[in-house]
């Protein structure tokens, strides 16, 4: 945020604690761009945020219901980042399509590289089951095989 000129906002302590206080802090800072875990997000009344373009949930996987409420006439992210990355690595915009389970993770982010690999670590085919290997400029310094 602080790169493209926007400002930021930290929640005071009580407000981390209080869905309530969180959103009468989002709406008296006049905040535009939230991030929030899922499960904290499905607590907040988006009617009640009217001023909220974007939202992105991070942290845990979302229930489709979120994507589907959060994305009404707003722009909702999905960004995925798991331990070994030092921040997001992939990201899905948009609602999720049909009655699907689940929200994807999306399309790697510039830098990064997202492989489905077997047990050997050797890529799979598309559309096949296996284990997600990040590489590029997200894993974190010091991370297990990290060149």
């Amino acid at each position: 945020p602080l790169g493209s000129g926007a400002t930021v906002c930290f929640v005071p302590d009580a407000a981390r604690r209080d869905v309530t206080q969180l959103a009468e802090c989002i709406v008296a800072s006049r905040v535009d761009n939230v991030v929030l875990t899922p499960s904290v997000a499905t607590l907040l009344d988006w009617a009640a945020l009217p001023q909220v373009r974007t939202l992105i949930t991070v942290g845990e996987p979302p229930l489709p219901s979120v994507a589907r409420t959060w994305s009404q006439g707003r722009r909702y992210v999905n960004a995925y980042g798991p331990a070994e990355a030092t921040v997001c690595t992939c990201a899905f915009v948009g609602e999720p399509e049909g009655t699907e389970d689940s929200v994807p993770i999306g399309v790697p982010l510039a830098g990064v590289i997202v492989d489905i690999v077997d047990a050997r670590r050797q890529p799979m085919l598309a559309g096949t089951l296996g284990e997600i290997a990040i590489s590029g400029c997200n894993v974190a310094q010091g991370y297990v095989g990290h060149a």
